[in-house]
């Protein structure tokens, strides 16, 4: 086995338990407060999973863009219905609205992967940094409630290693397809 393809299998193994965590807590923390917005949450994040696990092994030239289309949507409608609930997180819907568009933009500009290598980093810190006024915000919140924060940071992550690991062979599909 060559080195390169080693370093995919271990970036991919890396993502595979990152997903099955965050999805863990978030399908833990749906049963225990039955709230309808984390069961979109932990469908979207179902169909993460299988693209990060399956899906992407046969490369199609929109899967990946649809998925992140979905993520995005998801991340969007979770920062409105904060604000919308509970009248506060105004930050949140920032950075949560910031990062949906911001997703959507990369997302349909798959195929430029150095404008890309750029963008996605800065997506994430934006996500990161939803995440930390989180914890910031309720530090007093019980721990399940912290790492199901973290969903976003973690799944958009997850979506990066499968972007950049298989990027050539999801290019040659989409060209494939056309």
């Amino acid at each position: 086995m060559s080195q390169k393809k080693t370093s995919k299998n271990i970036v991919l193994a890396i993502m595979g338990i990152l997903i099955i965590f965050t999805l863990a807590a978030s399908i833990l923390k749906a049963i225990l407060t039955d709230t309808p917005a984390i069961w979109l949450n932990n469908i979207t994040f179902l169909g993460i999973a299988a693209y990060g696990f399956w899906l992407y092994k046969k490369p199609h030239g929109n899967m990946l863009k649809y998925t992140m289309l979905l993520f995005a949507f998801t991340v969007a409608y979770s920062s409105c219905r904060a604000v919308f609930l509970y009248g506060d997180g105004f930050a949140d819907l920032f950075t949560g609205v910031l990062a949906a568009g911001a997703i959507c933009y990369v997302a349909g500009r798959l195929n430029r992967i150095e404008r890309n290598r750029i963008l996605m980093p800065i997506i994430a810190l934006v996500l990161l940094v939803d995440f930390l006024l989180d914890v910031i915000c309720a530090p007093e919140a019980p721990f399940l409630q912290h790492v199901s924060a973290a969903r976003f940071f973690v799944t958009f992550l997850t979506l990066c290693c499968a972007y950049f690991t298989r990027y050539q062979e999801h290019k040659e599909a989409g060209l494939a397809d056309k």
